[in-house]
């Protein structure tokens, strides 16, 4: 979960970058996403880095 500091902040981003103009539950929504997103990444990198290292 992102923190209501870091929704705020990137809610004055997107006014300020793009023009948009975010409610408090779609910048949460945006930024969870996104963090979530991320997660599932770093996750893939990991298996994939101690399959190679396994497979060695």
């Amino acid at each position: 979960m992102v923190s209501k500091e870091l929704i705020q902040e990137f809610r004055e981003i997107a006014k300020a970058e793009y023009g948009l103009d975010l409610s408090f539950e779609e910048a949460s929504n945006i930024g969870n996403d996104l963090v979530d997103v991320f997660d599932t990444l770093a996750k893939i990198d990991f298996e994939e880095k101690r399959n190679r290292t396994l497979s060695k």
